[in-house]
């Protein structure tokens, strides 16, 4: 396996293959891409707002997260186990389609204020979604309820 890039630059090596492993999640943290993408786009306006970096440069980032996500959506993105995480995947990405202006993503915060943040965004769209379902199933229990209403059963005290 590659080195891996979050340890670039600070050991004569990379770590050994079983490191590697253990600390690749992308195989599955690759869920969180979406909300990754939304974060990450949120964080490039408010840098543009603040005049940390330039509002174009702003808009070409959001413009080329909304193309990183096209392709994770469409199957055409190559994931990258020497990458370690989504985070480094979709970043490194941008930065090949993006150029220098890619780099400037991360710029502000920490790989844990990312990976805080897309994670309080998966759980909380997944809570949607289960909020959603458990209604729908409360409605067809209802129904039936409705429908066998005069339905007798026996019963135990």
């Amino acid at each position: 396996m590659k080195t891996n890039q979050s340890w670039g630059g600070r050991f004569a090596e990379g770590p050994k293959e079983a490191v590697a492993q253990y600390t690749d999640s992308q195989s599955y943290d690759r869920a969180l891409y979406a909300q990754d993408i939304r974060a990450s786009q949120a964080h490039a306006r408010m840098l543009g707002r603040q005049g940390v970096i330039t509002p174009s440069e702003a808009q070409l980032l959001v413009e080329g997260l909304d193309r990183v996500r096209e392709e994770i959506r469409s199957g055409n993105f190559t994931w990258k186990p020497e990458l370690e995480d989504v985070h480094m995947n979709i970043e490194a990405r941008l930065t090949e389609i993006m150029g220098n202006v890619g780099k400037k993503l991360h710029t502000g915060r920490s790989r844990n204020d990312q990976v805080g943040l897309s994670f309080r965004l998966f759980v909380a769209d997944r809570l949607e979604t289960w909020q959603q379902r458990a209604a729908a199933l409360c409605a067809i229990l209802v129904q039936r309820a409705t429908e066998h209403a005069d339905d007798i059963l026996p019963g135990c005290t």
